[in-house]
């Protein structure tokens, strides 16, 4: 059964961190915003390599959230070790890094992903819609991404193998 979110504006002071199979189903409107005083390094963040053979976990399953930042977030949401993760209508917003980190995903799913200052306008631009630094991440695929008006790339793929981008605007500075 999804944990649903409904509608609203949900401040927290700390990340938030799953580490095995989620299904996390948010209503239209629904908003995780980050007050806390300290910079941290992701607002959400889905590790699935500490519990799992061979350091990744199959599932995770995310649906209609705003992820803001509030310009105190490095990056919106960071995967680690997911493996066919569905991850739709998700919009990333006012983190100074990227809206969205691939530190080792694969097979994954993302599907109407948002990082524009044309949808909501930045207070904090982030430099990369989507980054993908670390680890490689293989085999996943972006059904109309809407990343515009980031400072620096908006889809910077350094380890980013055998992965496809269907319609959508992937535009950087």
């Amino acid at each position: 059964v999804p944990f649903r979110i409904p509608k609203g504006t949900y401040a927290t002071s700390r990340k938030f961190t799953l580490t095995d199979d989620f299904s996390i189903i948010a209503d239209r409107g629904a908003r995780i915003k980050y007050i806390g005083d300290p910079v941290i390094d992701t607002l959400i963040d889905i590790d699935f390599t500490g519990g799992a053979p061979g350091g990744f976990a199959h599932g995770g399953d995310l649906r209609n959230l705003v992820i803001d930042g509030n310009g105190k977030a490095t990056d919106g949401i960071t995967l680690r070790g997911v493996v066919s993760g569905v991850f739709k209508a998700i919009r990333t917003t006012n983190v100074t890094r990227a809206g969205m980190r691939l530190a080792w995903a694969q097979l994954c799913l993302f599907e109407s992903y948002e990082c524009s200052n044309n949808i909501e306008v930045f207070t904090t631009t982030p430099v990369n819609g989507i980054l993908v630094d670390t680890a490689s991440s293989s085999a996943n695929t972006f059904i109309n991404p809407t990343i515009e008006h980031v400072s620096g790339q908006g889809l910077l793929g350094l380890s980013l193998i055998n992965s496809l981008v269907l319609n959508g605007t992937i535009e950087g500075n």
